[in-house]
């Protein structure tokens, strides 16, 4: 069993003392870049606050430390914050980060022992055995830690959900484990699909993005029609399709701004960002600002997502619905495909057709562009997200309580 002396724990603030019932939020994404990842620990540490009187915030790296400045005095006096550096490359946390967390926590605080833990990014950590162990340790001589504190997750099953042909393994044991644990109150989903087919702990959590209106927006009538992907420019994601319709739509041009991953791309997309020029541009690197990201994606009239690899939802997709943009993906199981089916909020591309062009102007003289807003607005609903997170602090505050009371 881990020491909680252990230097892979660095303890930051001091002087945490809830009043009531506390709970902890661990944010284990080990490469949040402080963009998209950092956004929901900070709105979750303002929603959790709402229901419990002290927060112990638990993050992988510095990168995605909550931002505390908009909170006052009161509120901040509330939170503590510890690092865990390496957590992901350790070999000693298999099976024992939930139990060494909510050990750290009890012996720190006895009063909020066994508090209701919220689980951040858990897919990597569950396919390698770092939160639940294997059935068979390779480690005879120690014996994991249990948790047995009720908790929650924000995490992802869409492959699973869809149908998907090829399902990570990880969404796979994600669906089984959370599912099966009766330690586990509720999973946050983006994924509102996934929702509706499995219902019982997944809850729907809208994916709110900073979305802005674009009035002035029209698709181009002039055959001049730009196609493309902004943020992490994964090939799974986009980069692998764009090349492949850009090859075959000779009358389209392609845009793309984000962060490169060359050593994802197909043949063709390494070939795309060698050969660009005036039919196609780049603007690479990452930026943290909501206006600079708004404005790179009203360079394109159509957001790309490789919906045959890709099945998760996407923020800036929902970003560019909001504009009126149409979706561009294969007619896959997938959360865009399944938003193309159900609302119209784009258009399928086939492999060969080499009618994209003409498919988008149809979409948008059919009034596609006012059904993407329409989308894309609901996809992105506060008050949507504020009731989710009632629901799912709500049900781990009255199972702690209960525990509580029984002990």
């Amino acid at each position: 069993m881990l020491s909680l002396n252990t230097p892979a724990l660095d303890f930051g603030w001091e002087g945490f003392h809830p009043v009531g019932r506390s709970l902890i939020i661990a944010d284990l994404q080990p490469h949040s870049l402080g963009g998209h990842f950092g956004i929901w620990l900070n709105r979750m540490v303002r929603e959790a606050l709402k229901h419990f009187d002290g927060l112990a915030v638990y993050v992988a790296d510095e990168l995605s430390v909550p931002d505390l400045t908009s909170l006052d005095a009161e509120d901040r006096e509330k939170i503590s914050i510890f690092q865990i550096p390496g957590i992901y490359q350790s070999k000693r946390f298999v099976g024992d980060i939930l139990g060494v967390i909510s050990a750290h926590h009890g012996a720190r605080n006895p009063d909020a022992a066994g508090a209701p833990l919220f689980l951040m990014w858990a897919q990597q950590y569950i396919e390698r055995d770092l939160i639940f162990p294997p059935q068979k340790s390779w480690l005879p001589w120690r014996k994991p830690i249990s948790f047995g504190s009720p908790w929650g997750s924000l995490t992802s099953v869409s492959s699973v959900a869809h149908g998907a042909s090829n399902v990570p393994p990880m969404e796979q044991r994600i669906h089984e484990e959370l599912t099966a644990n009766p330690q586990c109150e509720a999973v946050f989903l983006w994924d509102e699909f996934a929702v509706q087919k499995y219902g019982a702990k997944y809850l729907y959590l809208p994916d709110v993005e900073p979305i802005e209106s674009d009035a002035d927006w029209r698709m181009p009538q002039d055959g001049a029609i730009t196609v493309g992907s902004v943020g992490q420019l994964w090939g799974h994601r986009s980069m692998n399709l764009l090349a492949e319709i850009l090859d075959q739509e000779s009358a389209l041009q392609g845009y793309t701004a984000g962060v490169l991953r060359p050593e994802s791309y197909s043949p063709a997309a390494t070939d795309l960002l060698e050969k660009r020029g005036v039919r196609f541009r780049c603007e690479e690197g990452f930026v943290e600002d909501d206006r600079e990201l708004n404005r790179r994606l009203r360079q394109m009239d159509a957001f790309v997502i490789d919906s045959r690899s890709y099945k998760c939802p996407s923020g800036l997709g929902i970003r560019a619905m909001a504009m009126g943009r149409p979706l561009v993906a294969i007619d896959t199981p997938s959360w865009a495909a399944s938003l193309i089916r159900e609302e119209g909020v784009g258009v399928f591309w086939k492999e060969g057709e080499g009618a994209l062009a003409q498919k988008l102007c149809a979409w948008y003289f059919s009034g596609g562009a006012d059904r993407s807003i329409k989308a894309g607005n609901r996809l992105s609903d506060q008050r949507c997200l504020e009731k989710a997170c009632a629901e799912m602090f709500g049900r781990l505050k009255k199972r702690s309580e209960s525990i509580s009371t029984q002990a």
